[in-house]
C-alpha cells in the first residue's frame, strides 16, 4: 500500500494537518494524525468545550467522532486492503523545530516513527478508536485442493 495517497486524502480535510500512515508489514494500514489548530479551535466553540489547549481537545469524544468521520469517508474512497484500520490523533503538530518536517515540509517518516513508536504499537493493537466504515475481512489462508498433472489432487494455499 502506497501510503502517500491515503496521506494525502486525508490531508485534503482541513481539519487534519498531517497524516502519517503506516502498513509495512503489517495486517492493515494505520494513521498518526495531527489537527489544524485554527480548524480545531473552531470545533471546541461550537461544541462548547471552552478554551481547553489542543493536547486536551484531540482526546475529547467530539473531536475523535470527527476524526473518525473523516477516516471512514476517505475509506470510502480505498480498496478494503488500502482501508486504515485504526488511527491516533497525536496532541502536536510536526514541526521543523521538533524534528519531525524538512525544510521543505515533508514529513521525516522515520524520525516520527521513532518518536511515537509506542503509540504505534498501541495504534496496531486493538486499544485505540478504529475506522468504522467499510468492510474489514481478516486475510486468512483458503485451502483447496487442485489436480496436478497425474491426475491427483494435492493442496495449496490460495494468496
Amino acid at each position: 500500500v502506497a501510503p502517500q495517497h491515503i496521506e494525502n486524502l486525508l490531508k485534503g480535510d482541513p481539519f487534519v494537518s498531517q497524516a502519517l500512515v503506516e502498513g509495512d508489514r503489517r495486517p492493515y494500514p494505520i494513521a498518526l494524525l495531527t489537527l489544524n489548530a485554527e480548524e480545531l479551535g473552531k470545533l471546541a466553540r461550537e461544541r462548547g468545550l471552552g478554551d481547553k489547549p489542543a493536547a486536551e481537545l484531540v482526546s475529547h469524544p467530539a473531536v475523535m467522532e470527527r476524526v473518525r468521520r473523516i477516516v471512514d469517508a476517505v475509506n470510502g474512497h480505498l480498496a478494503s486492503y488500502a482501508q486504515v484500520k485504526r488511527f491516533a490523533v497525536l496532541p502536536a503538530d510536526f514541526t521543523q523545530e521538533g524534528g519531525e518536517l524538512t525544510p521543505t515540509l515533508k514529513v521525516k517518516r522515520r524520525d516520527v516513527r521513532a518518536k511515537h513508536a509506542d503509540l504505534e504499537k498501541h495504534v496496531a493493537g486493538q486499544s485505540l478508536p478504529q475506522a468504522t466504515g467499510g468492510r474489514h475481512t481478516p486475510a486468512k489462508a483458503v485451502t483447496a485442493a487442485r489436480i496436478n498433472d497425474k491426475g491427483k489432487a494435492r493442496r495449496f494455499r490460495e494468496p
